[in-house]
């Protein structure tokens, strides 16, 4: 895996500051977070999976359920307790634009039989979008030979 993924976890760091080819704040026309700079990515980027190092060899090789988790500082929590996290950017970002089929980040993992957990935002209840990613995302998993699960957490 070719790829790095940076956090911002304050708004004090400017792009300069991030070493990096072509760096360009991604944010949404919507203004999503008021406008706030939440990841750098690069230019024209596709979406990546994001592994926490610690749990990561679980995470591909394991056969104990894997925790496929919507938000990065999430998938970082799950990971603290020991369980094999994958992170996602998005409800959306498990493919590429135009497509259904799982990123090729998913090639690596051992999906065969195994339990998927997903953890989508609290949202999936209320925003029929999300739910319906939520459902794709489970058909390509099953296509890929996994058991995906839904996992609900409580609204706020």
């Amino acid at each position: 895996m070719d790829y790095v993924k940076l956090k911002i976890w304050t708004d004090d760091a400017e792009p300069a500051d991030v070493r990096g080819d072509e760096v360009e704040e991604h944010r949404a026309k919507w203004r999503y977070n008021n406008g706030a700079r939440k990841y750098l990515v690069r230019r024209q980027s596709t979406p990546r999976l994001y592994f926490p190092i610690p749990t990561m060899q679980q995470a591909l090789q394991g056969t104990e359920p894997l925790w496929l988790i919507e938000g990065m500082k999430k998938s970082l929590s799950v990971m603290q307790l020991g369980l094999p996290a994958i992170g996602m950017e998005s409800a959306w970002s498990w493919h590429v634009k135009d497509s259904r089929a799982l990123l090729s980040d998913f090639s690596f993992i051992r999906m065969k039989d195994r339990i998927v957990e997903i953890v989508p935002d609290s949202d999936v209840g209320t925003n029929p979008m999300i739910a319906r990613s939520m459902r794709q995302l489970a058909d390509a998993l099953r296509a890929a030979g996994a058991r995906p699960r839904l996992v609900r957490l409580p609204g706020r």
